[in-house]
C-alpha cells in the first residue's frame, strides 16, 4: 500500500470509517495509481529481522485503543455480516475476478497441496522483490507481516482478520499483487515461514506407558492409548538462524560481553562457572528447558503441558523472543515426564553428536550447530516428575540433599475445633547432610524397581527416589540440579 494512497485514507471525512469504503474509491485508485514515494532500496533483506522490523503502515490509521474491544469495534461489524456464510463460499467470492491478477502471483503462494511452494516460482528472491503495486515500493511480503502483526498484536480472531484484508484490498489499485482471501493469505504465510511438522507419540490412557509411533493397545495393561505430539528441534534451530538472525544476534551479544568483560561481575548466565563447563565457541547452543502446565478453559479440566527451551548464548531481553517448542501434551492428568520427554531425549541426543546444518544468510556458508541441555527449570511439582524424586511433602522430597522430613507431634484437638493434619518440615541438622547427585539418584532408582519387582506392591521409594529418570540419558544434563 503506497503512502499516497494512505493519505487518501486519511482525508477522509471524520464521520467515516476507515473500514468503511465504497465502489468510488476503489475506481478513484485505479484510474489515477498513486506516485511512487522514494524509499531507500535494501539489499538482501532478511523476512523476519529482529532488528529491522516491518514499518507497521497500518497502526497510523488503526491506532492501539485502551483494551481489545475498541481496536475490533468496527471489525465486529464486518465479521458479523460475512459470518453467516461458511469459510468456503467467503473464499470462493473474493476469488481473483481477472486472470492476469492469478497469474502474476501465482508463484508467490500458489501451493502444490503439500504445503510446499509450486515449481512456478523463479527463487525466493523473486517473491522477495514482487511490490503490492507499480505505484509503491511496499512488498507483498511487508504488507502480509503487517496485517499478521495487527492480527498477533490486538489477539483477534480470523474473521476480523479477513475484514482488514478485505478493507485494505478496497485501497489498493484493482490489480494488484496482495493475497484477496484468508486461505491465500494463510498459505502465502505457510510459504514464507514453512511450520514445523509434528510427530505423534502414543502412550497407555491409564498407566501413562510409552508405546512410541505405531497406534497399538497398551503392552502392560491393554488399555486404549492416548496422543502428545513432537516437534522437531532441528527445523526450529534452521529456521532461526536462516530466516530470523539468530547469528547476527549471537555475533553481537558475544562482542558487547567481550567489551564489558570483568573477571568480578556477574551480568547473566553466561558468566557463572557452571555454564562455562558446558559452553562451546562458534554458533554451538546451551538450552536452557522448562515445562509447566496450564489450564485451557474454566469448563475443561484438560490440561496442557508444553515443553520448551531457551538459549543462553542470546542477550536476557531477546532470550524469549527465540523459544524452541520440543512436545506438547494435552490431557486431564499430569503427564509422565518419562513417557513425555523421551522423544526429546532422542533428538537432544542427535543434535548434541551430529548437530544440525544450516546456511549462514551473510556469509552463505555451511554452518554446524551442535546443542547441549544442562538442565531444566520446572516449579516443584513438574521438577519432581522430571526427577522421578518424591513431590514436595514426602518424606525424602528435597531435591539437593536426602535430608528425611519429620512430621510435628500432634496437637491437642478442643472440643468443636477441627482437627488439623500433622504436617511435615525439615529440622535442623548438626551433621553434614549428602548432597544428591546424579549417579548416586540412578543407582537408588535401580534399586526402588528391583525390590518393587521382588516385593511386588506399591513402590516404595529408596531415599525419595522412584526409579530412573530420562533426563539422566541427556549429554551434560545433571538430575540432581
Amino acid at each position: 500500500m503506497s503512502e499516497s494512497s494512505l493519505d487518501d485514507v486519511s482525508d477522509t471525512s471524520p464521520n467515516s470509517s476507515p473500514l468503511a469504503s465504497t465502489e468510488e474509491s476503489s475506481d478513484e485508485c485505479t484510474s489515477n495509481p498513486p506516485p511512487s514515494p522514494p524509499v531507500a532500496s535494501s539489499s538482501k533483506r532478511r523476512k523476519y529481522d529482529l532488528y529491522e522490523p516491518v514499518v507497521p503502515l497500518l497502526e497510523t490509521y488503526w491506532p492501539p485503543a485502551a483494551n481489545n474491544n475498541d481496536v475490533d469495534h468496527n471489525l465486529t461489524e464486518t465479521s458479523s455480516e460475512e459470518s453467516s456464510s461458511s469459510e468456503d463460499e467467503d473464499d470462493s467470492e473474493d476469488e481473483f475476478s481477472d486472470g492476469e491478477q492469478a497469474s502474476d502471483i501465482s508463484s508467490v503462494y500458489a501451493s502444490d497441496g503439500s504445503g510446499n511452494a509450486s515449481d512456478s516460482g523463479d527463487d525466493e528472491s523473486c517473491q522477495e522483490a514482487i511490490k503490492v503495486h507499480d505505484g509503491t515500493e511496499l512488498t507483498v511480503d511487508e504488507g502480509v507481516l503487517t496485517i499478521m502483526d495487527m492480527f498477533i498484536k490486538y489477539k483477534m480472531e480470523k474473521v476480523q482478520m479477513k475484514g482488514i484484508l478485505m478493507s485494505v484490498l478496497k485501497f489498493l489499485p484493482k490489480i494488484n499483487n496482495m493475497p484477496k482471501t484468508k486461505h491465500n493469505l494463510f498459505k502465502f504465510i505457510e510459504n514464507l515461514c514453512p511450520l514445523s511438522k509434528e510427530k505423534v507419540y502414543f502412550y497407555c490412557s491409564v498407566c501413562h506407558y510409552y508405546i512410541g509411533e505405531q497406534l497399538a493397545l497398551c503392552h502392560l495393561c491393554g488399555n486404549d492409548p492416548n496422543k502428545f505430539y513432537q516437534l522437531s528441534l532441528a527445523e526450529q534451530l534452521k529456521s532461526y538462524f536462516e530466516n530470523h538472525g539468530l547469528a547476527d544476534v549471537i555475533d553481537n551479544y558475544r562482542a558487547s560481553r567481550q567489551k564489558e568483560a570483568d573477571g568480578n561481575s556477574y551480568s547473566d548466565i553466561c558468566d557463572g562457572c557452571e555454564f562455562k563447563k558446558v559452553c562451546a565457541d562458534g554458533y554451538s547452543l546451551t538450552l536452557l528447558g522448562h515445562t509447566d502446565g496450564l489450564s485451557i478453559s474454566d469448563s475443561s479440566s484438560a490440561c496442557l503441558w508444553p515443553c520448551e527451551f531457551v538459549f543462553a548464548e542470546v542477550p536476557p531481553h531477546l532470550r524469549f523472543k527465540f523459544i524452541l517448542i520440543s512436545g506438547i501434551w494435552v490431557d486431564d492428568c499430569k503427564p509422565n515426564m518419562n513417557t513425555f520427554l523421551k522423544p526429546t531425549v532422542e533428538e537432544l541426543n542427535v543434535l548434541s553428536a551430529q548437530g544440525v546444518k544450516w546456511i549462514h544468510p551473510q556469509t552463505e556458508a555451511e554452518q554446524v550447530t551442535r546443542v547441549k541441555a544442562p538442565v531444566m527449570c520446572a516449579d516443584a511439582p513438574a521438577r519432581a516428575g522430571i526427577q522421578n524424586i518424591l513431590a514436595h511433602g514426602g518424606k525424602h522430597c528435597c531435591n539437593i540433599c536426602e535430608q528425611k522430613m519429620k512430621k510435628l507431634p500432634r496437637e491437642e484437638v478442643l472440643p468443636g475445633v477441627k482437627k488439623k493434619a500433622r504436617r511435615r518440615v525439615y529440622t535442623y541438622e548438626e551433621r553434614d547432610l549428602r548432597l544428591r547427585s546424579s549417579d548416586r539418584m540412578e543407582l537408588q532408582g535401580r534399586e526402588t524397581r528391583r525390590k518393587q519387582a521382588e516385593r511386588g506392591g506399591p513402590l516404595t521409594a529408596v531415599k525419595g527416589v522412584r526409579g530412573s529418570s530420562v533426563v539422566s540419558d541427556i549429554p551434560g544434563c545433571d538430575r540432581s540440579m
